[in-house]
């Protein structure tokens, strides 16, 4: 069974760490960018780090094109409104690198 992104802890957690990061995306932050955050990340995964779920210092608030590149880094294909596409292969975009939260 997976992480529960519905839960009430979940969405409150979520919501203190967008009001920490001022509702912008972290990544681009750091690049000179201002770009709005729509995702909390994980930076250790939930599926391997179990007990790194709730910590405040291993998530970040993204934008939807940081999270999109990560995605396709992690899982090497694409992620589509209905799920995954198992025959769509990694698209790395422009400027993307293996530094930081992509390692």
């Amino acid at each position: 069974m997976g992480f529960d992104y519905t839960s009430k802890r979940w969405g409150r957690k979520r919501a203190a760490i967008l009001r920490r990061d001022d509702y912008r995306c972290v990544w681009c932050r750091r690049y000179g960018r201002n770009r709005p955050a729509v995702v909390v990340h994980h930076i250790k995964h939930v599926d391997e780090y179990p007990e790194l779920a709730y910590e405040d210092s291993n998530l970040v608030s993204l934008c939807q094109g940081v999270t999109t590149r990560h995605t396709r880094r992690r899982h090497g294909r694409q992620r589509t409104a209905a799920g995954t596409d198992p025959h769509q292969g990694p698209q790395p975009g422009p400027g993307d690198r293996r530094v930081g939260l992509f390692q």
